[in-house]
């Protein structure tokens, strides 16, 4: 089972784009590119 994001909660905002290192424009294209799933926005990205 994965974790979904919810963008319209700021702090998650937050976390996830400092865990990430992006901006908040670049997660939640991120986020309408990939759907909500962390681990399918991390593949999306690119990140680890």
């Amino acid at each position: 089972m994965d974790i979904d994001i919810d963008i319209t909660e700021p702090q998650q905002i937050v976390f996830w784009t400092q865990r990430f290192g992006v901006s908040e424009m670049q997660l939640r294209f991120a986020v309408a590119a990939a759907g909500e799933s962390i681990g399918d926005i991390r593949d999306y990205l690119g990140v680890k």
